[in-house]
């Protein structure tokens, strides 16, 4: 390594790399679970994804991701249902990051799947309702929930870097 390479190492902390690090990964993952399509259009992993990263940067990037990825993978009028929910959200998540029951397990995978909910209901309803679309946004409203709350478990791992025994059972089983 060059004098000049070892100033230039130097003058960037390595904070800020891993920081950069982890909103870039935010970002693409966020991007890659909005295009998880199940049931023919019910999108509901990059939802999950902005719920569990919640307010500041990290949510920041990690809803451009999402949105990005539903306007690639589902272009502009199927992944805009997708986005409305996703920027609720992440608004959610900003307005209540102070309150006592934001950090209960069960708080952001709730309030994501009712969001997600109160917008498909918007959108759906359009439409007209049969059984076979009732039982796809049930079980979507469910995924939602499940999916938000098993990413909190994988994602938890960002929460205490230091904490380098691997991951625990809870997390793999997040991750899984």
């Amino acid at each position: 390594m060059t004098a000049k390479e070892d100033k230039l190492h130097r003058n960037v902390p390595l904070p800020l790399l891993m920081n950069a690090a982890e909103h870039t990964i935010r970002f693409l993952l966020s991007a890659v679970l909005a295009g998880a399509d199940l049931f023919d259009g019910y999108a509901m992993c990059g939802i999950a994804a902005t719920a569990v990263s919640g307010p500041g940067a990290p949510g920041l990037f990690a809803l451009l991701g999402a949105c990005f990825g539903y306007l690639a993978f589902h272009g502009f009028v199927g992944g805009l249902r997708s986005i409305a929910a996703c920027v609720l959200v992440y608004a959610l998540s900003c307005a209540f990051y102070d309150a006592v029951f934001y950090r209960r397990s069960w708080f952001m995978p709730t309030a994501a799947a009712a969001i997600n909910a109160l917008v498909g209901f918007i959108y759906l309803s359009e439409g007209g309702w049969n059984s076979r679309q009732v039982v796809f946004f049930l079980t979507e409203i469910l995924l939602t929930a499940a999916f938000t709350y098993f990413y909190r478990l994988a994602f938890s791992v960002w929460d205490d870097p230091r904490d380098t025994a691997g991951l625990s059972v809870r997390q793999a089983t997040g991750a899984l």
